[in-house]
């Protein structure tokens, strides 16, 4: 352990506790058992829900939603990465199985080549019905609305449980947003950070990039230095000592004051004591058909 990393790992003692490394992230895997039957249950809630316009019983052009994509598939193995982004593909859509598509096959080999196993990585979406709209040719698939991927957060955070997984994988900003809707993408991707209590977090590009031709080789060639760093963080077992001690809002050059409970960093000036807690964070009431979502 380098300087660097002594200096982290005592303000992550400093703040938390000497009890830290060990209360803070809850990462009890379960019983073979208790992962299938979580798993079954996030599967009928997806497979039930209705909780928006994008469902067929409100109207939209979603046959039906698609479930998450397990390590491996519905077997109780016990993970070790979830992939979270934006919605199902066009591909995934018309193949009614998330993980049949490019998009998916890129992320996956991405993983891969960083050293964590294809069968230890799940794969999720913000919304499992697939937005569409119709063109004057075909029909394609558009980014979800905000209201859309509200109502079925509370499904999210339920197959997150039902992975099993220790690192999230937050790709696009709207996966982001799932986490923390009042931070951008900008200022917090290729970072480190707590969700819930219980999974060490890493906000990173959109793989779209990828897909951009000689145009985006730039961003494509950001986005997999980002994916690389994470799969070493995976690897290696990071966690709480990972934290940023830069302030997060972006062109700040003062001083790390404290982190909030998702492991922001915030310097004295910006840090307010509505900021520290996901209940001081409270974000307005939603009304969805898995429940009542703060």
């Amino acid at each position: 352990m380098d300087r660097r990393e002594r200096r982290a790992l005592e303000l992550v003692l400093e703040a938390f506790g000497p009890d830290a490394l060990v209360q803070r992230l809850d990462t009890r895997p379960m019983t073979p058992a208790e992962r299938l039957r979580a798993r079954l249950a996030a599967e009928a809630c997806v497979e039930g829900c209705t909780a928006c316009a994008l469902h067929a019983a409100r109207g939209g052009a979603c046959e039906r939603p698609l479930v998450p994509l397990w390590s491996p598939h519905r077997l109780p193995a016990e993970g070790r990465v979830a992939v979270l982004v934006d919605a199902p593909t066009i591909e995934e859509h018309r193949a009614g199985q998330l993980g049949r598509g490019p998009l998916w096959r890129v992320v996956r080999q991405a993983l891969t080549d960083g050293g964590i196993a294809p069968e230890r990585i799940s794969y999720l979406t913000t919304v499992a019905c697939t937005p569409l709209t119709q063109t004057r040719r075909d029909v394609a698939r558009v980014p979800p609305a905000r209201e859309h991927v509200d109502a079925c957060t509370a499904n999210v955070m339920r197959s997150l449980l039902a992975a099993d997984v220790q690192y999230v994988l937050l790709l696009g900003g709207h996966a982001t947003r799932v986490w923390r809707p009042d931070l951008r993408l900008a200022d917090v991707a290729g970072k480190w950070f707590v969700w819930e209590g219980k999974w060490m977090v890493f906000p990173a590009e959109h793989p779209r990039v990828m897909f951009g031709g000689r145009a985006h080789d730039k961003e494509a060639a950001e986005w997999g230095e980002s994916v690389r760093r994470f799969s070493r963080g995976v690897c290696d077992g990071v966690g709480l000592e990972a934290l940023s001690t830069t302030c997060i809002v972006s062109g700040c050059r003062e001083p790390f004051h404290a982190w909030d409970d998702d492991g922001v960093p915030w310097c004295a000036t910006h840090l307010r004591p509505a900021r520290l807690t996901r209940d001081s964070r409270k974000r307005k009431t939603l009304d969805t058909a898995q429940g009542t979502l703060l």
